[in-house]
């Protein structure tokens, strides 16, 4: 087992997610990740070697599991992988060579205790594989493989796996302390009990006494504030407009004027060439006799 457990598992997630079959191989992908990543040869990169290797190798089991279980315990679709992982140690690596004491110890602190409940029990408890993920798995693998290796290995695993899943369960729920739950109990409301309304004593309704008004006080009125200066400006003000509106009406006067002017036939402009003698009149009666010259029948000669 490595021995920086909580920074190897992390760097298998990166890895993962990492991978894109478009570039390369995952062999050269693993290599370089490692090289890049500074993981230490030996039990580290073998182990990170194996587990993303693995996780490759059993998609078809692992993706089954890891999208049953979000579906149905409504987890996030960003936790895909860790739930790969978490599925893979659980299902391959368990038993060869990894005991439920390094499982627990590599997993902890990795995601969040109600999450390792609730998948691992969903793998190892009695009926709750094949309810959730036998469908999915015969998509990929045989029901002779199924029954022969997976549901074997589960079923072998189950009763060393339910301590430590009821372990995360305890966890997932919180310490609950005898001190706690006495004092829970002690600091319970009695029950109310209930009492005869006494209906013979009289419950008068206080009147509330009258508001007194305060008189009614006319304000001063307010003060001209304005100064001489400026009573003078304003009378200014309006002779400069009476002003201005005596030279709009004879600016108007005069607009009126130059208009009639304008209007006016015996003021237009003469046009001297309509004035010259012409022959325009001969040449159209010319041109209308030739017309009508043309348009009487020829006389017809006798046979």
């Amino acid at each position: 087992m490595p021995r920086n457990r909580f920074r190897l598992i992390h760097l298998c997630e990166l890895c993962i997610d990492a991978f894109n079959p478009n570039l390369g191989s995952l062999d050269g992908h693993i290599e370089t990740f490692c090289r890049e990543q500074a993981v230490a040869p030996g039990p580290d990169l073998e182990f990170v070697s194996q587990v993303v290797y693995g996780c490759s190798r059993h998609a078809g089991l692992l993706d089954v599991v890891a999208r049953e279980y979000i579906r149905a315990c409504h987890r996030m679709q960003s936790d895909w992988t860790k739930f790969r992982i978490i599925s893979y140690l659980a299902l391959v690596r368990l038993g060869q060579p990894l005991t439920v004491s390094q499982l627990r110890k590599l997993l902890s602190n990795y995601v969040s205790p109600s999450i390792l409940g609730e998948l691992l029990g969903m793998l190892f408890r009695s009926g709750q594989a094949r309810e959730h993920f036998l469908e999915g798995w015969r998509g990929h693998y045989s029901d002779d493989y199924l029954e022969a290796t997976v549901f074997p290995h589960l079923e072998r695993h189950a009763a060393e796996m339910e301590e430590l899943i009821q372990h995360y369960e305890d966890q997932a729920k919180g310490p609950v302390s005898s001190a706690a739950t006495a004092a829970l109990a002690s600091t319970k409301k009695p029950c109310t009990v209930p009492e005869p309304f006494s209906l013979t004593q009289p419950a008068p309704r206080i009147i509330p006494e009258p508001e007194v008004l305060a008189p009614f006080v006319r304000p001063p009125p307010v003060k001209d504030g304005a100064t001489a200066e400026i009573h003078a400006a304003v009378q200014e003000f309006a002779r400069s407009r009476k002003k201005i509106s005596t030279l709009s009406s004879a600016v108007k006067a005069s607009n009126d004027e130059a208009l009639a002017k304008t209007l006016d036939p015996k003021l237009a402009p003469r046009l001297l060439t309509l004035e010259r003698p012409t022959t325009l009149a001969a040449a159209q009666a010319r041109a209308e006799e030739a017309v009508r010259q043309s348009m009487q029948p020829e006389p017809r000669l006798p046979p």
